[in-house]
């Protein structure tokens, strides 16, 4: 259901009550089949990665979600409690890791979001410890990559995302964001058509561009510029999404604002 629907679901207006409905249908099912899964390690992954969908769901301001960060928890821990035995049983097991590693990620962006900075930052840490070993591996897929990817440019806004509870540090925030970008062009050279990481490489370059607006605004507005043309290369389909297309629209405005700010008022 979560896999399937969710997806669909958010596209439509309206649809809160429609995803409050799935998630406490999807929730009574999870809870009674983990009561049964014990010792079936395959069910027991499917378990972590449906809870932790359904937190994310539940409370991820990342995504479209319900304002229910305090669910969130409960289901993350959840998976958390069934992740983290399994990825201790075996360090080799790259799917136990890779499932624990999303479930920190997610709790650490949902810590972030509800004020407890510091303490997100070292979930995130031991986020991408796991996630690092399993980049490590020059057989790694594209799919694994921008994982990674995602991890650092959430840890970038953890130390420095201005206007946020950031702990701002402008100079991790911009190493943080580097290092998404070079995962993503990793994960773009292994497959030159995945559109997740086509879409991050232009918004950590907005990312670093708001950063650096503070101090240097027409280094700020080449990072602007580039996102730009990042983003009008994407395939027609995906412009006309509503999140490429809200991103142009933050990306033309954080363009003015630096051309403001370099006397350039026409």
């Amino acid at each position: 259901l979560l896999s399937e629907l969710d997806e669909a679901i958010k596209q439509l207006p309206g649809s809160t009550g429609v995803q409050n409905l799935l998630v406490t249908r999807v929730l009574e099912h999870l809870d009674r089949m983990a009561s049964d899964a014990r010792g079936d390690r395959l069910t027991q992954l499917d378990l972590v990665d449906a809870y932790t969908r359904l937190g994310n769901i539940q409370g991820n301001a990342y995504d479209q979600n319900l304002g229910d960060p305090a669910g969130a928890f409960v289901s993350l821990g959840k998976a958390q409690a069934i992740a983290a035995p399994l990825a201790a049983s075996d360090p080799k097991d790259h799917k136990a890791i890779r499932a624990l590693a999303l479930v920190q990620q997610s709790r650490s962006e949902i810590l972030w979001q509800t004020d407890r900075t510091p303490e997100a930052v070292t979930v995130m840490r031991e986020a991408l410890k796991s996630f690092d070993a399993l980049v490590s591996d020059p057989r790694a897929s594209a799919a694994m990559v921008y994982e990674a990817s995602s991890a650092y440019g959430t840890l970038g806004d953890e130390a420095g995302q201005s206007g946020t509870a950031s702990l701002g540090d402008p100079a991790a925030a911009v190493a943080a964001y580097r290092q998404s970008i070079a995962l993503d062009d990793r994960a773009l050279r292994i497959d030159p058509n995945f559109l997740r990481a086509k879409r991050g490489l232009a918004v950590n370059r907005l990312k670093i561009g708001s950063v650096e607006m503070a101090t240097d605004p027409a280094e700020a507005l080449k990072e602007f510029q580039r996102a730009l043309q990042i983003s009008d290369a994407l395939p027609k389909a995906q412009q006309a999404s509503l999140s490429t297309v809200r991103l142009r629209a933050m990306l033309l405005r954080k363009q003015a604002n630096a051309f403001e700010q370099l006397g350039a008022y026409p």
